[in-house]
């Protein structure tokens, strides 16, 4: 079950890197702090849940 978390977080991880240099290249300067913070809040939400999730299959 680790390693799957494990699998998702790379994905997830690889997923946002890519969008946020796809995003960096149509704009000069990279990309704005405001996708930065959205980014950052769905990434932890979401493993939040992962983690919720987790814990109740153990218990």
């Amino acid at each position: 079950m680790r390693f799957n978390l494990l699998a998702i977080f790379w994905c997830m991880a690889g997923v946002g890197f890519a969008v946020e240099h796809l995003i960096g290249m149509f704009q000069s300067g990279g990309s704005p702090a405001w996708y930065r913070l959205i980014w950052i809040v769905v990434f932890v939400t979401v493993w939040a849940g992962l983690g919720q999730f987790w814990i109740r299959m153990r218990t």
